[in-house]
């Protein structure tokens, strides 16, 4: 065994597959990693691995030579690099001790199917969908003017860092930056800012508390909160199990401080987790099982909703609450159908059961005449395991007349996805809703959103009908400022929708095609007032595109939007 080359593969497998996958500047697609590695290194990497895990190599020469070898050909400096092989060492090779695929089949699902096999439909799993029929689907409604309506606030990303430094080193050459580690500025460069900072820097404490105290002084605006997962800060290559539920804490502790009042419902980010973006499914026990994270799920998540959620927050960080007549909120953990999950490379045959009992949900839901509003961490084209994708898109088609909208988070800018039917992919079916972030990470202003939904009243709709986006500008701000929390933009008003239905969504999508000015002002609201320079040519017809492929693989989606 040449331990030299397997300890290169390691390093290149840490930081290549697992290095900093959050985005940098505009049309941010999480998947934009897998560009930089060929399917040829993904090979070579899993295959060496799979036979020192085979050959019982010695973990702890293969650690000390990966971390030779990180730092040596600077892949990221010293501290970084031996953090990040212990925290992910025991997931790859447990991934490897019990996985069937060969490094073909696993870098075609980690990378591009391209590296293996093309994906055959015909051999994937599928949940079973209800026998009874889909009811014909009748054109929406539009509530009268005067009828009672809901607002509901939407948090996302928050990513606080309560190592956050102002004046320290913005520009570290880590990962993150702007921690108390990090040093002073280097010469000519500015160190991070009183409030925050537009560079690899997460949110500061201190502008967490003052979105928390805006948000209390206008609790009247909102009666319930949608928080769509991610409260720890990206330095993930130093996190442990204890510092996650931690913050988690801290969170809740917000919450409850300021909107003591406020019903909260979460969704499972990635970043709760310690690996980030591993969450093992039931199949995995003992020390690498998920239950010190769903355990704590169950007791901060059911300080707001009824104790029988709990069985399946505990089984899979997933749920369903009625907390109003005609209403269900069904809350997704999107991490069991994500590429970036490597415990399905073992098994991703509908991890925990999650998708077959959203189904089931749904059904009851139906047959119950209540409309559903569904939580979820990732956009739909972020959860990357296709079988995954192509059976929840399954759902949403059968479901599409209760399913009023799709609450997510994940990509930190602010857009929205449109759904279209499995027949001809051109009738719009579903509406995604993607809420801008709370950090700044990476080149954005701390934001948060508030819908104005019809309801409650017998027989409404829960259908969104507008909603507002709040910001505050960090570019200008000092120690001797504060920052101010300003309402954005209103999504009606200022894109002229008539409605918010999934016609309106994407008629907005092919306005923007046919109306520059139009889209420059989508792409400006899509970073939060944050300078991002001009998106013209590609980079436009990359942005439209990213709006219609909720569902993803379809190869005529895109075509009409040059």
């Amino acid at each position: 065994m040449n331990f030299q080359a397997l300890s290169t593969c390691v390093v290149l497998l840490f930081t290549c597959i697992h290095g900093n996958k959050e985005h940098l500047r505009r049309a941010y697609d999480p998947d934009s990693w897998k560009n930089n590695v060929s399917c040829d290194v993904c090979k070579i990497i899993v295959g060496q691995l799979a036979t020192a895990v085979e050959q019982q190599a010695p973990s702890k020469t293969l650690i000390e030579l990966s971390n030779f070898f990180c730092t040596h050909f600077k892949i990221e400096d010293a501290r970084v690099c031996k953090a990040i092989i212990n925290q992910y060492k025991d997931t790859i090779f447990g991934v490897l001790q019990m996985t069937v695929l060969s490094p073909d089949d696993v870098c075609a699902q980690v990378i591009n199917e391209t590296c293996g096999s093309p994906f055959n439909p015909n051999t994937t799993w599928n949940i079973t969908l209800s026998s009874v029929p889909k009811p014909p689907v009748m054109p929406p409604a539009i509530p009268k003017p005067g009828l009672p309506t809901i607002r509901i606030l939407q948090l996302t990303d928050m990513h606080l860092d309560l190592e956050y430094k102002y004046n320290s080193s913005a520009d570290c050459h880590e990962p993150l930056c702007c921690r108390v580690n990090d040093g002073p500025p280097e010469a000519g460069h500015k160190g991070a800012g009183y409030w925050g900072d537009y560079r690899h820097c997460d949110l500061a404490p201190r502008t967490f508390y003052s979105m928390m105290e805006y948000l209390e002084s206008i609790k009247n605006k909102f009666d319930m909160i949608y928080f769509t997962g991610d409260i720890p800060a990206h330095n993930i290559w130093n996190q442990t199990r204890v510092d996650q539920l931690a913050r988690i804490r801290v969170f809740q502790s917000a919450l409850e401080r300021y909107l003591p009042d406020k019903p909260v419902y979460f969704a499972a980010g990635n970043h709760e987790s310690s690996p980030c973006n591993i969450y093992a499914p039931p199949f995995v026990t003992g020390n690498l099982s998920q239950d010190w994270l769903y355990g704590a799920f169950a007791e901060v998540w059911t300080k707001w909703m009824p104790m029988d959620t709990i069985d399946t927050i505990l089984r899979g960080g997933f749920y369903s609450v009625s907390p109003l007549p005609g209403l269900r909120i069904i809350s997704i953990n999107s991490n069991l159908g994500t590429t970036d999950n490597w415990w399905l490379l073992v098994n991703n045959t509908d991890p925990a059961g999650q998708l077959q009992w959203l189904a089931d949900e749904l059904q009851e839901a139906e047959n119950n005449n209540e409309k559903v509003h569904i939580l979820m961490h990732h956009p739909t084209a972020s959860a990357g395991v296709k079988p995954w994708n192509l059976n929840f898109f399954k759902i949403v088609n059968r479901y599409e007349s209760i399913i009023q909208g799709h609450f997510n988070g994940h990509s930190h800018d602010d857009f929205f996805t449109v759904f279209y039917d499995e027949v001809n992919f051109t009738r719009p079916i579903s509406t995604g809703f993607v809420a801008g972030s709370g950090t700044t990470y990476s080149n954005l202003n701390p934001g948060f959103r508030i819908y104005t939904i019809d309801g409650n009243y017998t027989g409404s709709s829960w259908a969104i009908l507008d909603f507002d986006n709040y910001v505050a500008d960090i570019s200008e701000l000092t120690a001797k400022t504060t920052p101010v929390w300003v309402k954005e933009y209103s999504a009606k008003a200022d894109y002229n929708m008539g409605s918010l239905y999934p016609s309106d969504w994407s008629d907005l999508i092919y306005r923007m095609r046919d109306d520059d000015s139009l889209f420059q002002k989508f792409d400006k609201y899509r970073y939060k007032l944050a300078a991002n320079g001009p998106c013209k040519g590609s980079c436009k017809t990359s942005s439209l595109c990213s709006l219609k492929t909720a569902q993803t693989g379809h190869p005529d989606l895109c075509k009409d939007l040059q």
